[in-house]
Order: structure tokens, then C-alpha cells, then sequence
């Protein structure tokens, strides 16, 4: 699967600047992403918090999708955050 491809979702939960869902419907199928942000106030570092499926039969391909996600991410992020990625 090609990790350039977009869909469209309903945003259906989010608290300002700590949490997002968005749930999917494709021709039935129910899929959902939660993205949770939290801070160690001792450490000072930030981790993104990932969960998102189910997943059918393309599970590992989008495992990788996910990874190169994350990792561009937290490429993106160095310098403004103590980032650490955690994904399920």
C-alpha cells in the first residue's frame, strides 16, 4: 500500500492540545486512529501515544506505513519537543 494515499474521517473525539480520534467508515467497515499527547512535568518529555485498527489482512504493510509515519514525525519534531513515540 502506498503511504501517500488519504482518506477522510470523522473527527468524532478531541480534547484541545492533548487528544484526537477520528473514526472511519469505508463502505462499512468501522476503522479509527486516537492520537493521545501527554508530558512527564519531571522529565520534561513529551510522548504521542498511537492506536488505530483493526487491521485485516494488510496489518504488516501497515505497520510499516505507521512506522515511516511516526518516524517523520519525530524527525519533524526534534528541537521543539523531547518526543518519544509509542504506538500499538
Amino acid at each position: 500500500m502506498d503511504d501517500k494515499i488519504v482518506s477522510t474521517g470523522l473527527v468524532t473525539t478531541s480534547w484541545e492540545h492533548s487528544y484526537i480520534q477520528v473514526d472511519y467508515n469505508f463502505e462499512g467497515y468501522h476503522y479509527a486512529e486516537k492520537f493521545l499527547i501527554s508530558e512527564d512535568k519531571e522529565t520534561g518529555k513529551t510522548t504521542l501515544h498511537l492506536v488505530a485498527g483493526p487491521y485485516g489482512e494488510d496489518y504488516e504493510e501497515q505497520v510499516n506505513v505507521w512506522n515511516n509515519w511516526l518516524e517523520k514525525v519525530k524527525e519533524l519534531s526534534t528541537g521543539m519537543f523531547d518526543l518519544e513515540l509509542k504506538g500499538q
